[in-house]
């Protein structure tokens, strides 16, 4: 296995220096008068007067907990992984501040959606008041995974003078493309139990939250109230304020258009994704530093769309992991799980950044470091696609074949009845935001209940680097459905490997054109209500599919396979809701369907 080559250091630039960590729970009011409720850790050894950077950590997941007993004796206040960050980043000299959101944990108010303008102004009064406080050297810095990664992006757009860097971890720039609805489709499952997870934990309710975690019950026993909780009675009155709150799966079955408003105010999806604040991060000039994954929902995509729309200093990191990078997600080497690099080396990694943060001294690069599989190995550039690759294009051909060369009759067609009960199964990339293993095991029976095309063997290895493009042309018996498409890897002994896929509604399918709204390496569906297009009974349409990004090595004797699904039932809406659908995919001279790989140069 070769050595990770994304660091900065071999080890921390600061030595370890002080032992344990002193905490401190207060409320911060806000200028409309909510209370957060926040979490301060400074070093415990630390000499009186000694001032610290601030690490700035906004969670919707409870800042601290308060644990049954025996379990708070062995834990603390932290489940072990926070803990461990904890430790590492106050063992270096670093503060933390730990802030619940308003409307979740122990802070007053309502939580109506993720990153509202009010939740930004908080996160500014939060930094104003850091770097008032007798523990801060003024250097502010956010660090976050996930939701946590989302409000540590979001920190970026002020221009506040303290902040030095952002380092958000398997976040979302677009959240409807990246994981709410890819392709315009309801990612149903993951909202529903990312919704039940919320309601739960603003609700203070570890009962609930053992349908899904048995252990909570046994172990939780509610968020960890501000100061001494010796009455709890403003904790008890700002999960009162909570039952107002608002959660995602409830609009599954009202928005079907990016533009449709998301509350009686009008709020639009788009509020609540970065790309539409792109301007003001860049004019803060904050360096950043991302980490995402292949097979964790969009987050590979997200970091490689915020390379090619934000000019700022950036490092990107894309590895072979799950959500959070806590362990191994690749598919190709499915009992392998141990993580690399390990988490001690991640936190060293992240401490580095840190630091070199507040000297000033972040490298004036943009750079993406990315994971190849099935090579196992970690490559760099500063361009993306990476330099050295072609388009190569292959297309759907007779008898289930995937060929080279474009089909010359002027007939050729595929029927399909769309098979409801496909599947990729529950531990996908879909639900990979909810912490669960990512698994995808062998796809030779599932692939029977799709629509296949195989190319011969490979004479040589190739490498798939970057978005593949499927271009199906298609006719439906419905005026609305779904179209997925998989690029897998088949082995000589007859295994299905997953790879990647794209899907897309077919109401979404008209391409945009002029002014987008950020850059794309694929070709850009607006999901506005303007740009619906329902199928016509009889109509031939072509539907482009921007496949999410990968790299890989497909190895010579294997085969490449593009397998086609109108449905994956354990992880999106079923569209249409009722009827059994048949669509048509046409393979002919004037409807050439095909998929365009990008492959790198292997001299």
């Amino acid at each position: 296995m070769s050595q990770p080559i994304f660091k900065f250091d071999d080890a921390p630039r600061r030595q370890k220096k002080y032992k344990g960590s002193r905490k401190a729970s207060i409320y911060l009011t806000m200028k409309d008068g909510v209370k957060i409720a926040a979490e301060m850790i400074t070093p415990a050894s630390a000499a009186t007067g000694e001032r610290f950077p601030a690490v700035l950590v906004q969670t919707r997941y409870w800042r601290a907990f308060q644990f049954r007993l025996p379990f708070r004796w062995i834990l603390g206040d932290q489940p072990p992984m926070v803990q461990r960050i904890i430790d590492m980043a106050t063992s270096y000299g670093f503060a933390l501040v730990y802030t619940d959101v308003r409307g979740t944990g122990a802070s007053t108010g309502t939580w109506k959606n993720a990153n509202t303008e009010r939740e930004f102004a908080d996160c500014k009064e939060i930094m104003d008041w850091i770097v008032e406080q007798p523990w801060s050297d003024g250097n502010i810095l956010a660090w976050g995974i996930s939701y946590l990664g989302l409000t540590a992006e979001f920190a970026g757009i002020h221009g506040h003078p303290n902040l030095k860097g952002v380092m958000p971890m398997h976040d979302y720039w677009d959240v409807l493309a990246d994981v709410g609805a890819p392709g315009g489709v309801p990612n149903t499952r993951f909202l529903e139990l990312w919704s039940n997870l919320g309601r739960a934990m603003d609700r203070n309710s570890p009962r609930e939250l053992a349908k899904k975690m048995p252990l909570a019950l046994l172990v939780l026993q509610h968020v960890k109230p501000v100061g001494d909780g010796a009455d709890g009675n403003m904790t008890k009155a700002a999960i009162k304020e909570h039952e107002k709150n608002v959660y995602p799966f409830s609009l599954t079955g009202v928005i079907k258009y990016r533009d449709d408003p998301i509350d009686a105010e009008g709020t639009k999806i788009d509020s609540m994704c970065m790309y539409k604040y792109k301007d003001r991060f860049e004019r803060s000039g904050v360096p950043y530093y991302y980490w995402g994954s292949w097979l964790d929902a969009g987050t590979a995509d997200v970091g490689i769309t915020r390379f090619l729309n934000l000019p700022n200093r950036q490092r990107v990191v894309i590895g072979d992991w799950n959500h959070g990078a806590m362990s191994r997600a690749n598919q190709f080497f499915p009992s392998k799980r141990k993580v690399v690099p390990p988490s001690k080396e991640q936190y060293a990694e992240w401490i580095n950044y840190f630091d070199r943060c507040m000297a000033g001294d972040v490298p004036d690069e943009r750079v993406i470091y990315y994971y190849t599989l099935v090579e196992e190995r970690w490559k760099r550039t500063g361009t993306w696609p990476p330099g050295g690759h072609e388009v190569q294009t292959w297309y759907l051909s007779s008898d289930n074949r995937l060929a080279k060369t474009p089909p010359d009759g002027a007939e050729g067609e595929d029927e399909y009845r769309v098979d409801f009960n496909a599947t990729t199964g529950k531990l996908n990339r879909w639900g990979a935001g909810l912490g669960y293993r990512i698994v995808y095991p062998n796809r030779a029976e599932q692939d029977r209940r799709l629509l296949t095309y195989t190319s011969q063997p490979l004479a040589e290895d190739v490498e798939i680097t970057g978005n593949a493009v499927a271009t199906i042309h298609v006719s439906s018996t419905h005026d609305d459905g779904i179209v997925i498409a998989y690029l897998e890897d088949v082995a000589e002994n007859g295994r299905v490997t997953y790879i990647t896929e794209g899907l897309l509604r077919l109401i979404h399918r008209k391409r945009a054109t002029g002014d987008l709204p950020y850059k794309s390496l694929v070709h850009f569906h607006t999901y506005l209500r303007k740009d619906g297009m329902p199928m016509a009974k009889g109509e031939v349409a072509e539907v482009t599919i921007g496949m999410l990004a990968t790299s890989v090595l497909v190895r010579r004797g294997h085969c490449i396979r593009v397998a086609i699904a109108g449905a994956d039932k354990d992880s999106f809406a079923r569209i249409p809701e009722t009827g059994e659908p048949k669509i048509v995919v046409s393979r002919n001279r004037s409807h050439p369907s095909s998929i365009q790989l990008p492959v790198m140069s292997r001299k």
